[in-house]
């Protein structure tokens, strides 16, 4: 293989009677073309060769990485380790029998009605379930682990939904003014929103007392008891009228 040369040192080869005009004319040409090519080589076959790149032999297939990775997790799941179910039943468990006492406390605190026998029987049931799962759980051996110290997305997309920008800020900034030699930022004082206007309240109560200087609704309760209702509809005939 001719290394590549310069013009300079071609010419002293073919001077000298190293090589021909022909052969220094070759690897000019392919000096300039970036490309080195065999003295001995047809120029036919080096054309051939630069215009068609060797191509990779298709012939063999190419393994494929996806598809080689859902296999493994396929393999992975088809053989289960562990289920739900041996925390739900468990035979040497030692949870305690719910007497027909406790279960009737814990109903009452529930607020929830008493049961029937077949249904205070299903409610045992799922109950020791329960206290199994929970007992399961306690058991886990979680020595140097660190408690969670709150839940969140730990995702791309819940980051940057909790991520506090510019775009955020700029409501607050809006607010903003500069002032002074080295321009710093002084909020400017925002406008009150309008009163309302002034509505007395307890003045379309009949109902009123004034105590201290100040007034009261009053509530009826005991022997009056009776002559609310009259009051009431007396209340909202005399609003009708109003709003009339």
């Amino acid at each position: 293989m001719l290394q590549r040369t310069g013009v300079g040192f071609l010419r002293v080869q073919t001077w000298m009677g190293f090589i021909s005009k022909k052969q220094a004319t070759r690897s000019f040409r392919t000096h300039n073309n970036a490309t080195t090519l065999p003295v001995d080589q047809p120029r036919s076959d080096a054309i051939s060769k630069l215009s068609n790149p060797a191509t990779p032999n298709l012939s063999r297939p190419q393994p494929n990485a996806d598809s080689t990775h859902l296999d493994s997790i396929d393999n992975f799941l088809a053989q289960p380790s562990w289920s739900v179910h041996t925390m739900l039943a468990d035979s040497d468990s030692t949870t305690p029998e719910v007497s027909d006492a406790e279960l009737q406390n814990l109903i009452r605190l529930s607020a929830l009605p008493q049961p029937d026998s077949s249904q205070a029987q299903c409610i045992r049931t799922t109950l020791l379930t329960q206290l199994r799962f929970v007992q399961a759980i306690q058991r886990v051996d979680t020595s140097g682990v660190a408690p969670f110290v709150c839940l969140r997305n730990e995702t791309d997309a819940g980051r940057r939904a909790s991520t506090i920008g510019l775009a955020d800020l700029k409501a607050a900034l809006s607010h903003e003014s500069y002032s002074g030699k080295c321009a710093r930022p002084r909020r400017r004082q925002s406008q009150e929103p309008p009163k309302m206007a002034d509505w007395d309240v307890l003045g379309a109560s009949l109902n009123v007392t004034e105590m201290n200087g100040e007034k009261y609704f009053t509530v009826k309760s005991g022997a009056d008891t009776e002559t609310i209702p009259g009051v009431m509809q007396q209340e909202y005939e005399r609003m009708l009228s109003l709003d009339s």
